[in-house]
C-alpha cells in the first residue's frame, strides 16, 4: 500500500510540474546543419547554471531543468539525487547569439520551423541560445571559443566576428565544426539589442524550470526540451527576446 501511495504521490507530482515555456530559446542543430552566428556577449559574461539533466525515451519523463538552488530555493532533483547519480546537476554555459540562418548543406536550403502560434514556417533567424557545457561532444564549441577569447590578437573578445557551426553526424559519432569569417564590426542592428543577463536568466528557467522541492516531494520531468529551430521574431527588425 505504501508504495502505491508514492507512486500516486510522484505522479501528481510530475503533473503539477512547471511545462517548458514553447517559445525559441535555445539553437538545436541536426546533422548536416550550419548555422551562422555572432556572439552577442563576450565569453567572460557568459551566464553560467548548474541544470540537472537525464534523458528518457518517454518525453514525460526526461530531466531538464535548472537546480532550484539558483533561484535559492530547495530542488526537488537534488533531493532525488542522492539515490540517482544521473540526476546530479552539472554546470552549463550560456551564450546569446544571433543567428543569420541556418542551412542544410546537403541540399543548401535553408532550414524553417513551424511556428507554435500560427502554424506558419518561418526561417530560423534572431536571437538563441547556445548551451555548452565541458563534457560531451558540445565541449568542441566551448574550447574553441575559450581558444577564440585568449588569442590577444583579437582582442579577447569574441564578438569581433561571426562564426560558423555546422553538426557533422549524429548520435555517439556527433561532432562540430566551428569556423571564424573575417572579423568585422558588429551591424548597428546587432549594437541596438540590448539583452541583460536578469532577461536571459528568465527566459532559461521558462525553458527548463526548476523543480522546487516541498518536504521531500518532487515529479518527474520539469520541462520539455524545445524543438529545433523555433522561432519567433520577423528578420527585417531587432527581435525581441
Amino acid at each position: 500500500m505504501t508504495n502505491v501511495l508514492n507512486l500516486i504521490d510522484e505522479e501528481l507530482n510530475r503533473a503539477s510540474a512547471p511545462r517548458a515555456s514553447r517559445k525559441p530559446v535555445f539553437l538545436f542543430l541536426s546533422e548536416g546543419y550550419k548555422a551562422l552566428v555572432r556572439p552577442l556577449y563576450n565569453l567572460d559574461k557568459m551566464l553560467a547554471l548548474s541544470k540537472h539533466s537525464k534523458w528518457n525515451d518517454d518525453p514525460d519523463y526526461r530531466v531538464n531543468a535548472i537546480c532550484a538552488k539558483e533561484i535559492g530555493k530547495s530542488c526537488g532533483y537534488c533531493e532525488r539525487a542522492a539515490d540517482d547519480k544521473k540526476l546530479r546537476a552539472s554546470n552549463f554555459f550560456y551564450l546569446p547569439m544571433y543567428v543569420y540562418n541556418v542551412v542544410d548543406t546537403h541540399t543548401g536550403q535553408h532550414i524553417t520551423y513551424k511556428d507554435p502560434e500560427t502554424q506558419e514556417e518561418k526561417p530560423i533567424a534572431g536571437i538563441r541560445l547556445l548551451e555548452l557545457s565541458s563534457f560531451g561532444r558540445v565541449s568542441a564549441i566551448l574550447k574553441f571559443f575559450m581558444s577564440f577569447y585568449k588569442d590577444p590578437d583579437n582582442g579577447h573578445d569574441i564578438r569581433v566576428a561571426d562564426f560558423s557551426i555546422e553538426q557533422s553526424g549524429s548520435g555517439p559519432k556527433k561532432d562540430f565544426i566551428i569556423m571564424v569569417k573575417t572579423p568585422a564590426p558588429m551591424s548597428a542592428k546587432l549594437q541596438a539589442i540590448k539583452l541583460t543577463p536578469e532577461q536571459v536568466k528568465q527566459r532559461i528557467l521558462e525553458a527548463c524550470p526548476p523543480l522546487v522541492g516541498d518536504d521531500g516531494a518532487f515529479g518527474g520531468a520539469a520541462g520539455i526540451e524545445s524543438d529545433a529551430g523555433e522561432e519567433d521574431e520577423d528578420d527585417d527588425s531587432a527581435p525581441a527576446f
